[in-house]
């Protein structure tokens, strides 16, 4: 990164002179030096102008410029603008404050991805000094794509304004050359305006910028406080004067977009944004006890189109319904390392600023056999004896020499050779392979790299201490893959033979470097050897927790969620936890999952959950590896059985068929073979009018649809494409059969008579055969060949049309059938049936399909445009809200795909497990998530028009209803245990399996007593 990028810090100052101090003081201890801080003093009433000219006398980075009269927010900002000399722009609220570290992973991110606008994290402060941060978007920052022109608008405006970190403009740095572009049209804005002024300098910034990207880093604080603007607890006036500014930055925004030839595009979104901020404000003027003033709804119904409010319901507000408290260790760290007056930081290596993707390091050996044994017969316990020649050559080489405290890796081989009687060349090559092995697998911890590159912008002097068999050179190595190449000294127990866990290697380092004990601090992740050890020498120690004991949870004094303990309680209660832990490929996803979900040890963690109510950890995690899982196993069956593409049916296929697509890439390089995918919109409302091909055959949908929930005219409209257009002639005709189109069924009698009337009033057949026939063609060319199809299940059903349509049996995998019936139709229609689970599990199947399904708008139905095969499109939309607990799942499963293939990519043939063991973790989510982790689905619906009838229901009533009822059905046989027993033994029961028939007997009893 260049280093002499400068950065203009613009800060708006008015009226808070209570946290001015506070605010700079962040600003000017920050790690980026290369600063200018732009004061606009907005004719600020208090004593802000004293403070802000001492400040500019002690540090000549300040610049003040003042407001002859108070202008606002947004032209003080404008005015920092047209001041700034810096290559990018920041802007801090007076009344905030930024941790240690804030500017320079932001400037850093910007050069290196030349982007525009780079977006940080957020940490809210309130008045009493609690920190927190709201969970439903903690990770949104987290391994995210960028977002690219012209896609950055769309994406602006699609989320409606329901999530704020889009528009904030203080918890981003922007390139001056994109401002640049943008004056000509924030010009437009002369006006005073306070409330809003984000959404007006937002809009324009994403219309401009060429490329958004994402740094997940801590953090901008933002201070929540009554004398805020933003608050409501103000007088009547200033009610009303943010009240015209919003209204003001709407009518902005839309000019705007009407002069940039972008309104009709935006449009609908940009309504719906604004229809946001209705219901925001309706609930503003509400909480002010103003809804009955008439200048207010005057007011509100000339900016937004009505005289009525729009109250919040119960998830307007979905991002900020969870929050957590913050943990500020890490920051602690950085501040410490950044006014230290220690000349050297010394940093322990492996677990501190390396990890490996091994659940032990001895994990490592398995894939030195496996690389050896293609060439040489290798035992399958070379695992044991590798492990028995360390311990032994250590007593040894202690025996001989009492002042040896470890031994080197070529030692450690000699003794096996001797010992095992392995020839002297193989045992070279392990060795070999085991050094090559370290390095490949090594990484660098993100957050021991933030310290240590801190500490060098520190002007610290920088030295590796390790307790390990490794050679200096393999070390270095390691360091040197992994970006740690700017250092002092390494120190290695094996070269020293001394141990940092004996504090012996401590002393090594202070003589070496000539230093006394308080000239250095040391950061590792072994509170004995890294923190007790080097206490015991003088030496200050930070520590820094290794990512699996926290994944783990080991440790008392910080709670961090229970996710890996739980995968063996619950519905899993008969799982053998500790074989399925000894298998090598969950051993690695589960070090995968905790190098990545904790690679900061101080990730804060709420302790009512056990995914921290976050999407895209469920994803990363329960999801991850059940999708691996599936796509693996998928790619499995398909070379076995030599099929030459797998089409992954829409919309149940999205992010499996993501999964498989990466891991088939990987396979390819490795043996050579490729298995094509597709994305096939395939549903039943687009697939059940083929199964119509007589007037008997409309029976067919007996059996198969919920009747109950739909009317006659839902049924005509799915079988559009082989019916008739209704007419006046055609509804009376219904008429006089007793049919009332839009009356919902009653009875399976009026289903059935209904059904026999439109195979006679409406279906046509000619119009059936030739749109059958067209779209038969066009079936019979996309599966041609050797090929299967993915769904998620279950009867059979719809993959029998799709055979007949394609007039040939094609294979499908799914996840699970339903048993008999599932063979039956696959024996009749002579297609094989892949299942993943040999059983049907529990819990709704519309459930699981909703995790695994892309958010986008259904298939309804096919057509034929230019000789090809169309898809027509539900015209329902979600709003984004509603799908984003569902996408950061997506996100979260494909990124864990991503990372455990790039990482195992030549040993993926290696990864097969059983599904129950691979999938425990999904599994286990589904049926034991805490209320507060299931919460994150807020505001997640569900749709399933074609059987069940319902449009957007509640996806977490579906749940829980769901497992209530799972749950009852335990109780009912846990219950029949117990009638026998005393009225103690059915107490019993029911305080631990029944609370609430406990809590209610109870106070029956007690209300009978009372009388």
């Amino acid at each position: 990164m260049e280093r002499n990028k400068l950065l203009s810090v613009i800060i708006p100052v008015y009226n808070t002179e209570k946290w001015l101090k506070r605010c700079l003081d962040s600003i000017l201890a920050q790690s980026y030096r290369n600063l200018e801080v732009i004061c606009v003093n907005d004719a600020s009433p208090d004593g802000c102008s004293a403070i802000l000219e001492k400040y500019a006398a002690g540090d000549s980075r300040i610049k003040i410029i003042n407001h002859e009269k108070n202008r606002g927010l947004f032209a003080a900002r404008m005015t920092g603008i047209k001041q700034a000399k810096g290559a990018y722009i920041a802007f801090v609220d007076s009344d905030d404050f930024i941790s240690c570290d804030w500017f320079y992973p932001l400037i850093r991110k910007a050069v290196n991805e030349n982007a525009d606008m780079v977006l940080g994290n957020t940490v809210n402060i309130d008045e009493s000094g609690q920190m927190t941060y709201y969970n439903n978007y903690r990770r949104f920052n987290s391994d995210k794509q960028s977002v690219i022109a012209p896609e950055l608008l769309r994406v602006f405006f699609k989320q409606h304004g329901e999530c704020f970190i889009w528009h904030t403009v203080w918890n981003k740095v922007y390139s001056k050359k994109m401002i640049e572009r943008c004056l000509p049209y924030l010009e437009k804005m002369s006006e005073p305006l306070i409330m809003g002024e984000d959404i007006a300098f937002s809009s324009v910034f994403y219309a401009f910028s060429d490329k958004l990207a994402f740094c997940d880093n801590d953090c901008y604080f933002y201070y929540r406080h009554s004398e805020a603007s933003t608050s409501v607890r103000l007088p009547r006036e200033k009610i009303i004067k943010n009240l015209e500014d919003i209204i003001r930055v709407f009518d902005f925004v839309e000019n705007f977009l009407k002069e940039i030839e972008e309104y009709r595009l935006f449009e609908e979104d940009f309504a719906a944004f604004k229809e946001q901020y209705r219901i925001i404000w309706s609930g503003n003027i509400a909480a002010a006890g103003l809804q009955n003033d008439g200048s207010v709804k005057n007011l509100f119904a000339k900016g937004f189109g009505s005289g009525s409010y729009r109250m919040p319901s119960a998830h307007s507000f979905y991002f900020y319904e969870i929050s957590t408290a913050w943990d500020d260790r890490l920051e602690q760290m950085k501040q410490h390392i950044l006014t230290s007056r220690a000349e050297y930081i010394s940093f322990d290596i492996f677990d501190t600023l390396i990890v490996r993707p091994l659940w032990s390091p001895d994990d490592l050996l398995r894939f030195v056999a496996e690389e050896c044994a293609e060439n040489f017969c290798i035992p399958e316990n070379f695992r044991e004896m590798r492990r028995i020649a360390e311990e032994d050559c250590r007593k040894i080489h202690k025996a001989a020499d009492r002042n040896c405290e470890d031994v080197t890796l070529a030692e450690i081989y000699d003794y096996l050779t001797e010992t095992f009687k392995i020839e002297t060349e193989l045992a070279s090559r392990l060795m070999a392979k085991e050094n090559e092995l370290e390095i490949k697998f090594s990484s660098a911890r993100r957050c021991g790299a933030e310290l240590y590159d801190l500490a060098l912008r520190a002007g610290k002097k920088v030295v590796f201490i390790s307790d390990m068999y490794l050679s200096e050179e393999v070390v270095a190595a390691v360091l040197n893959k992994n970006g740690y190449q700017v250092y002092e000294r390494i120190f290695v127990s094996s070269e020293y033979k001394k141990l940092k866990a004996t504090g012996a290697l401590f002393k090594s380092v202070l003589n070496s470097l000539h230093i006394s004990p308080n000239n250095i601090v040391h950061i590792g992740d072994n509170k004995n050897s890294d923190i007790e050890k080097a206490n015991a020498n003088g030496i200050e120690a930070l520590w820094i927790p290794k990512a699996i004991d926290v994944f783990t949870n080991k440790f008392s004094d910080f709670y961090t969620g229970d996710s890996f303990k739980e995968i063996y309680c619950g519905n899993n209660q008969k799982i053998d936890s500790k074989g399925v832990i000894e298998q090598l490929p969950l051993r690695c996803m589960f070090s995968v999952v905790a190098n990545h979900m904790f690679d900061n040890p101080f990730r804060p963690f709420n302790s009512r959950t056990l995914y921290n109510a976050d999407a895209y950890y469920i994803g990363y995690m329960a999801l991850g590896m059940h999708i691996f899982g599936l796509a693996k196993w998928i790619y499995d069956k398909a070379l076995a059985e030599r099929y030459e593409t797998v089409h992954f049916l829409a919309r149940d296929g999205y992010v499996v068929k993501q999964a498989f697509d990466i891991i088939a890439a990987a396979m390819e390089k490795k043996n050579g073979i490729r298995i094509n995918s597709s994305y096939f919109y395939a549903t039943r409302e687009a697939l059940y009018p083929f199964m119509i091909r007589s007037r008997e055959d409309v029976f067919k949908l007996v059996g198969i649809t919920d009747y109950k929930c739909h009317t006659p005219a839902e049924i005509l409209n799915w079988f559009r494409k082989i019916c008739k257009e209704i007419s006046v002639e055609d509804v009376s005709e219904y008429r006089k059969h007793g049919i009332d189109l839009d009356r919902p069924f009653e009875t399976i009698n009026d289903f059935i008579g209904f059904l026999s009337a439109m195979s006679e009033i409406s279906l046509d057949l000619n119009k059936a055969g030739a749109y059958q026939n067209d779209i038969s063609k066009k079936m019979q060319t996309i599966f041609a060949g050797n090929c299967a199809t993915f769904d998620i299940g279950y009867s059979g059903r719809l993959q029998s049309i799709l055979s007949e349509l394609a007039q040939k049996p094609i294979d499908v995998f799914y996840v699970h059938g339903n048993g008999y019936e599932t063979t039956a139709l696959a024996e009749k229609n002579g297609f094989k049936v892949h299942c993943f689970y040999d059983f049907s599990p529990t819990v709704s199947a519309i459930l699981r399909e909703t995790f695994i399904s892309d958010s986008s708008p259904s298939c309804i139905g096919y057509s034929l445009k230019d000789n090809s095969l169309s898809f027509e499109f539900d015209e329902m939309k979600d709003a984004y809200s509603e799908t984003y607990a569902i996408r950061e799942m997506h996100r979260g499963a494909v990124n864990f795909c991503k990372d455990l293939t790039a990482l195992y990519a030549d040993y993926l043939h290696l990864f097969t497990c059983r599904p129950q063991d691979i999938s425990a973790a999904f599994e286990n989510f589904i049926l034991n998530a805490t209320p507060l982790d299931c919460q994150t689905f807020n505001s997640t619906c569900i749709t399933d028009k074609m059987y069940s009838g319902y449009v957007k229901k509640s996806f977490l009533e579906t749940l829980f209803w769901t497992r209530d009822n799972i749950a009852s059905d335990r109780i009912v046989y846990i219950d029949r245990t117990f009638r026998a027993k005393s009225k103690l033994g059915r107490a019993l029961f029911y305080f631990l399996f029944d609370n609430k028939t406990f809590r209610k007997k109870i106070k029956a009893r007690l209300k009978h007593q009372d009388k």
